[in-house]
């Protein structure tokens, strides 16, 4: 239920604890029984669906980088960059140059 409430709702800003509250039991729980599924914290999911979203928008539309940035659910531009270079190892900039399909 976590992990189809994340993406499903990935792209609101919401935090994590909007995104599962509609699932019984609480946060601590969620997010332990949630990792021996997945692996990782439902946090850690969020960002990683967040970057999937990104990249994918990125190499498939023209879309500004704002644009890109709000439609994968970040509102801080520093956030972003940071977390998509920490995640994929390039910039957005860079990553749109090397793999966009436009």
């Amino acid at each position: 239920m976590a992990q189809r409430s994340i993406e499903s709702s990935y792209n609101s800003t919401g935090t994590i604890e909007e995104l599962i509250k509609e699932i019984p039991g609480s946060r601590r729980n969620i997010a332990r029984r949630f990792k021996q599924v997945t692996g990782i914290t439902p946090i850690e999911y969020l960002q990683k669906t967040r970057i999937e979203a990104a990249k994918k928008l990125l190499v498939e539309t023209n879309q500004q980088m704002t644009e890109v940035m709000v439609n994968s659910g970040y509102t801080d531009p520093k956030a972003f960059r940071k977390i998509f270079r920490k995640t994929v190892g390039m910039t957005p900039t860079g990553y749109r140059e090397k793999f966009y399909m436009g």
